[in-house]
């Protein structure tokens, strides 16, 4: 709640993205915060595909996130 804002809700949108390996590995390496030196690069890569090899189940993980959306109501005057 904001003193800001009447009538404020909060909405959650569940969703999940099926992966393989190579897609998982990619979208970590879209992220602004991956390691931008090659040496870095390999040890991370290195760590995602174990990862991935540890929870893969035929082939694929499953990244499990939720959307939330803020609404509100500007105060009247």
């Amino acid at each position: 709640q904001s003193s800001l804002f009447d009538h404020s809700t909060r909405t959650d949108i569940p969703n999940y993205q099926n992966m393989t390996e190579e897609e998982a590995i990619g979208r970590a390496f879209s992220s602004s915060y991956s390691p931008k030196d090659d040496a870095t690069r390999e040890l991370w890569r290195k760590g995602l595909s174990s990862a991935f090899r540890e929870y893969q189940s035929n082939g694929m993980v499953r990244l499990v996130y939720r959307t939330s959306v803020y609404t509100a109501q500007k105060p009247a005057d």
